[in-house]
C-alpha cells in the first residue's frame, strides 16, 4: 500500500504546475528530500519484497504471453495442415471426377461396339437364313390352310 501512495505521489509531483522557473530547483529538491524519507522510513526488506513481487508478476505475464503465443502458433500449423489435406482432398475428388468420366466414356463405347456386332450379328443370320426362313413360314401357313 505504502509503494502505490509512493508511486501515486511521483507521478503527482510530475505533473505539478511551477509558477516561475526560479522555484524549480526547490520544487526539484523537496521532491528528492521526499523521496529520501520514504526510502529512509521504509525498511529495505519491504522494498526488497515489493521488487520480488513486481519480478513474479512480471514473469508471470511474460509465461502467459509465451503460452498464448505458442497456442496461436499450433493453431497457425493446424489450419495450414487442414488448408493442405482439404486442397488434397478436392484434387482426389476432381481426379475421380475425372476417372470417372473416362471410364464411363469407354463403358458407351464398348455397348456401341457391341450394339453394331449384334446388329451384324443378326443382319448375317437373316440375310443367311432368310430363305430357310420364308421356307419354313410357308410350309406352316400350308399346313394350317389344309385343315
Amino acid at each position: 500500500m505504502i509503494s502505490k501512495y509512493f508511486f501515486f505521489q511521483l507521478i503527482f509531483d510530475n505533473y505539478t504546475v511551477v509558477p516561475s522557473s526560479t522555484a524549480l530547483p526547490a520544487v526539484s529538491c523537496s521532491r528528492k528530500s521526499s523521496a529520501d524519507e520514504y526510502i529512509g522510513g521504509s525498511s529495505s526488506a519491504a522494498q526488497n519484497e515489493d521488487l520480488d513481487e513486481l519480478r513474479q508478476q512480471l514473469q508471470s505475464m511474460k509465461k502467459q504471453a509465451l503460452v498464448i503465443m505458442e497456442q496461436s502458433r499450433k493453431s497457425s500449423e493446424n489450419e495450414k495442415r487442414a488448408v493442405q489435406q482439404a486442397q488434397e482432398a478436392i484434387l482426389l475428388k476432381e481426379t475421380a471426377v475425372a476417372e470417372a468420366a473416362e471410364a464411363t466414356r469407354r463403358e458407351n463405347h464398348m455397348l456401341e461396339l457391341m450394339t453394331e456386332a449384334s446388329l451384324e450379328m443378326a443382319g448375317m443370320f437373316l440375310k443367311l437364313n432368310l430363305p430357310l426362313f420364308l421356307y419354313l413360314f410357308s410350309a406352316f401357313n400350308w399346313c394350317t390352310v389344309d385343315k
